[in-house]
């Protein structure tokens, strides 16, 4: 049985395998949505990001930031799973995401308060929670160095 004190030392190493690991597979999917933040910042490979574009654009199967006001520092990160074409008669054919999460990352409102995570919808089922979280910190990580650090 491992000893406290060896668990204690070596916690924070195999955090960060965990991390390291996760992420491997989490940045591929991860695509931001260009502008002058995403653009300085040469963390983001030039392939992850995309054009400004509507929501139902974005990439199924990936996880998508979309910086609503740079000002105010507000983001929002859309997982999408597959997507699903239907066709409708012979000649309508749509695609869709049925599943989708809509996170919008800590921000500070216009009232001045403090607001943290805000979920809305599904996490589609080729995300597990770990997945989500490990994405969520790598993009709040990413957004904090591109805004400085603080909220607005």
């Amino acid at each position: 049985m491992l000893k406290d004190k060896h668990i204690e030392d070596n916690i924070d190493q195999v955090i960060g395998h965990l991390k390291q690991d996760a992420l491997t597979d989490i940045l591929p999917k991860i695509f931001w949505e260009r502008n002058n933040l995403v653009k300085d910042n040469p963390a983001i490979p030039a392939n992850q990001v995309i054009p400004k574009s509507k929501t139902s654009d974005f990439p199924a199967e990936a996880i998508t930031v979309r910086t609503q006001s740079q000002r105010r520092k507000v983001a929002m990160v859309y997982f999408y799973g597959e997507a699903t074409t239907r066709t409708y008669g012979k000649n309508h054919t749509w695609t869709s995401v049925d599943e989708q999460l809509r996170v919008t990352l800590p921000t500070k409102g216009y009232n001045g308060k403090d607001y943290s995570y805000s979920f809305q919808g599904q996490l589609p089922r080729i995300f597990d929670t770990q997945d989500l979280f490990w994405a969520l910190d790598y993009i709040k990580e990413q957004f904090d160095t591109m805004t400085g650090g603080k909220t607005a």
